[in-house]
């Protein structure tokens, strides 16, 4: 009897969590080239609703004009919230997902006169759908595009002559501002392969 019990608490436990979880692995642009990696859980308690936790890192041209050494890099994460849409095709989903976003910007340029850095940190927030087709019983590749905007965030500029931190606002924000390409919309457009369970 204690067995049966055990067995009927594990499947209703089972019925109430995802049917579907993984994680993705792609790459692509968004602002610039890069990788991306998300954990997701797919119809929670059969629903159509689900939850992404996502981190990616694309490189991008940090300042107006070109400089001799330029390094640009944006490091995101972001949680969603997933919407399946119905498929008719076995093995094929439609997911639409929105969430906050946070982005940290930084960029270096190098020549023989010195140097400078900036960096800041951006908070916005992200729209998107996704496609995802079944290869075989666990692996899938999807398809990502979407759109991400980001409100205007204190800058921080190092160089060998001092460090200044321009906010929103201040005199000066908007000439540095138009100088450096810290991210303020950015399209995404990824291709990945999936594990799914």
């Amino acid at each position: 009897m204690k067995r049966i019990l055990t067995l009927v608490t594990l499947l209703s436990l089972g019925n109430a969590s995802a049917q579907t979880f993984g994680f993705t692995l792609s790459g692509g642009y968004r602002g610039g080239a890069g990788l991306d990696v998300n954990l997701f859980a797919r119809e929670l308690g059969r629903s159509p609703y689900g939850v992404r936790l996502s981190s990616n890192a694309n490189f991008n041209d940090p300042y107006q004009g070109s400089g001799e050494r330029e390094i640009g890099l944006n490091i995101a994460a972001g949680l969603d919230l997933l919407y399946t849409l119905p498929a008719e095709t076995p093995g094929l989903w439609f997911d639409l997902y929105a969430g906050p976003r946070a982005n940290f910007f930084i960029g270096t340029d190098s020549d023989s006169s010195g140097f400078v850095t900036t960096e800041s940190l951006l908070f916005g927030a992200g729209v998107g759908a996704a496609t995802t087709y079944r290869l075989a019983r666990y692996l899938n590749v999807v398809l990502d595009t979407g759109l991400e905007g980001y409100l205007p965030s204190a800058l921080n500029v190092n160089t060998l002559q001092g460090s200044a931190v321009f906010r929103p606002g201040d005199s000066g924000y908007r000439q540095v501002d138009d100088i450096i390409n810290q991210p303020k919309l950015l399209l995404k457009l990824k291709l990945g392969l999936q594990l799914s369970f």
